[in-house]
């Protein structure tokens, strides 16, 4: 299984950029 998606949540915005959020513990 990949571990990229660990803890982080990437969110694709409304203008094209990304959101990069770090998700608690």
């Amino acid at each position: 299984s990949s571990r990229m998606h660990d803890r982080i949540r990437y969110t694709l915005q409304a203008d094209g950029s990304w959101k990069i959020e770090r998700l608690a513990p």
